[in-house]
């Protein structure tokens, strides 16, 4: 499971791969975490394997936004959808006004899977 705070250090290192732990705090401040805030979120995203540090310093990611997005999706429709696609997507378009635009791109995903 990716939290908000794994998510949000990655957001950063996705944009800068090979940005040091330090910047990313700074860029955290907004947010109200400290630095040893940071520290640990990035430690936690370590063990976890998602990040990796090369010399003392530098955070490289260890999975692509793709793949952290297909994982996240995976969990949602395990935990809250009993792993229906068909349910989320029901749910999913109850709460949101689709644009004819997405309709039909939709339309052509789905004629994609036949």
């Amino acid at each position: 499971m990716l939290y908000e705070s794994e998510k949000k250090v990655l957001e950063i290192i996705w944009k800068q791969e090979g940005i040091a732990a330090k910047e990313i705090a700074k860029l955290l401040e907004p947010t109200g975490w400290s630095k040893s805030t940071t520290y640990t979120i990035i430690s936690r995203c370590m063990e976890k394997g998602l990040v990796r540090r090369e010399g003392k310093y530098n955070c490289y990611s260890m999975i692509s936004r793709e793949k952290a997005q297909q994982e996240s999706i995976r969990e949602t429709l395990d935990s809250f959808f009993d792993n229906s696609a068909v349910s989320f997507f029901a749910a999913f378009t109850e709460t949101r006004n689709l644009s004819e635009e997405e309709k039909q791109e939709l339309r052509e995903m789905i004629d994609r899977l036949k």
